[in-house]
Protein backbone atom coordinates (compact mmCIF):
# COMPACT_ATOMS: atom_id res chain seq x y z
CA UNK A 1 0.00 0.00 0.00
CA UNK A 2 1.27 3.99 -0.87
CA UNK A 3 1.49 6.18 1.81
CA UNK A 4 0.60 9.74 0.84
CA UNK A 5 3.40 12.13 1.49
CA UNK A 6 2.86 15.77 2.43
CA UNK A 7 5.92 16.38 0.27
CA UNK A 8 5.12 14.45 -2.90
CA UNK A 9 1.93 17.28 -3.01
CA UNK A 10 1.67 19.86 -5.84
CA UNK A 11 0.94 23.20 -4.57
CA UNK A 12 -2.36 24.49 -5.90
CA UNK A 13 -1.12 27.62 -7.94
CA UNK A 14 1.62 25.13 -9.02
CA UNK A 15 -1.05 22.68 -9.79
CA UNK A 16 -2.96 25.40 -12.27
CA UNK A 17 0.19 25.94 -14.24
CA UNK A 18 0.40 22.59 -15.36
CA UNK A 19 -3.03 21.93 -15.86
CA UNK A 20 -6.42 23.53 -17.12
CA UNK A 21 -10.18 22.64 -17.06
CA UNK A 22 -11.55 21.11 -20.50
CA UNK A 23 -15.62 21.37 -20.29
CA UNK A 24 -17.74 19.38 -23.20
CA UNK A 25 -21.40 19.08 -23.56
CA UNK A 26 -23.50 17.40 -26.15
CA UNK A 27 -27.19 16.74 -26.34
CA UNK A 28 -28.37 13.26 -26.70
CA UNK A 29 -31.60 10.82 -27.02
CA UNK A 30 -31.66 8.58 -24.28
CA UNK A 31 -32.52 4.91 -24.47
CA UNK A 32 -31.13 3.32 -21.82
CA UNK A 33 -27.38 4.07 -20.79
CA UNK A 34 -24.35 6.44 -22.20
CA UNK A 35 -20.71 5.59 -22.23
CA UNK A 36 -18.34 7.80 -22.85
CA UNK A 37 -14.36 6.70 -24.06
CA UNK A 38 -11.51 8.84 -22.37
CA UNK A 39 -8.42 9.46 -23.46
CA UNK A 40 -6.54 8.92 -19.94
CA UNK A 41 -3.28 10.07 -21.24
CA UNK A 42 -4.82 13.89 -22.25
CA UNK A 43 -7.72 13.50 -19.50
CA UNK A 44 -5.83 13.95 -16.30
CA UNK A 45 -9.24 13.64 -13.70
CA UNK A 46 -13.10 14.13 -14.63
CA UNK A 47 -14.44 16.63 -12.20
CA UNK A 48 -17.96 17.02 -13.08
CA UNK A 49 -20.46 15.20 -14.49
CA UNK A 50 -23.55 16.84 -15.45
CA UNK A 51 -27.03 15.54 -16.73
CA UNK A 52 -29.44 18.06 -17.49
CA UNK A 53 -28.04 20.84 -15.22
CA UNK A 54 -27.93 18.06 -12.30
CA UNK A 55 -24.50 16.03 -10.84
CA UNK A 56 -25.47 12.13 -11.42
CA UNK A 57 -22.92 9.57 -10.28
CA UNK A 58 -21.37 7.66 -12.46
CA UNK A 59 -19.74 4.12 -13.09
CA UNK A 60 -16.48 3.25 -14.93
CA UNK A 61 -15.73 0.11 -16.80
CA UNK A 62 -12.48 -0.55 -18.65
CA UNK A 63 -11.16 3.88 -17.88
CA UNK A 64 -14.69 4.28 -19.90
CA UNK A 65 -17.46 6.49 -17.82
CA UNK A 66 -21.20 4.73 -17.98
CA UNK A 67 -24.12 6.54 -17.22
CA UNK A 68 -26.83 4.47 -16.47
CA UNK A 69 -29.78 7.39 -15.45
CA UNK A 70 -30.36 8.88 -18.91
CA UNK A 71 -34.58 9.69 -19.34
CA UNK A 72 -36.04 7.55 -21.86
CA UNK A 73 -37.01 9.19 -25.58
CA UNK A 74 -35.87 12.76 -23.91
CA UNK A 75 -33.04 14.07 -24.88
CA UNK A 76 -30.54 14.97 -22.19
CA UNK A 77 -27.28 17.64 -21.88
CA UNK A 78 -24.65 15.93 -20.68
CA UNK A 79 -21.84 18.40 -19.34
CA UNK A 80 -18.16 16.90 -18.54
CA UNK A 81 -15.59 18.93 -17.17
CA UNK A 82 -12.05 17.69 -16.89
CA UNK A 83 -8.69 18.16 -15.67
CA UNK A 84 -5.89 18.29 -18.87
CA UNK A 85 -2.64 19.38 -19.21
CA UNK A 86 -1.79 23.14 -19.98
CA UNK A 87 0.73 22.32 -22.68
CA UNK A 88 -1.83 21.34 -24.73
CA UNK A 89 -3.58 23.01 -27.29
CA UNK A 90 -6.81 23.55 -27.25
CA UNK A 91 -7.41 22.15 -30.78
CA UNK A 92 -5.30 18.82 -29.68
CA UNK A 93 -7.91 18.51 -26.60
CA UNK A 94 -10.94 18.86 -28.28
CA UNK A 95 -9.85 16.17 -30.82
CA UNK A 96 -7.72 13.44 -28.72
CA UNK A 97 -10.04 14.31 -24.99
CA UNK A 98 -12.72 12.83 -25.86
CA UNK A 99 -12.26 9.15 -28.07
CA UNK A 100 -15.67 8.74 -28.76
CA UNK A 101 -19.35 8.04 -27.01
CA UNK A 102 -22.10 5.65 -27.69
CA UNK A 103 -25.71 5.81 -26.43
CA UNK A 104 -27.62 2.21 -26.05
Amino acid sequence: MTEFHEEYRIPPTECLKKMKLFYWKETVRGREKMEIKLNHRVVAAVISLRMNGQEISRTTDSGNICIVQLQEDNENLIELAAMVPSDLSWTEIKKNAILSYNVF
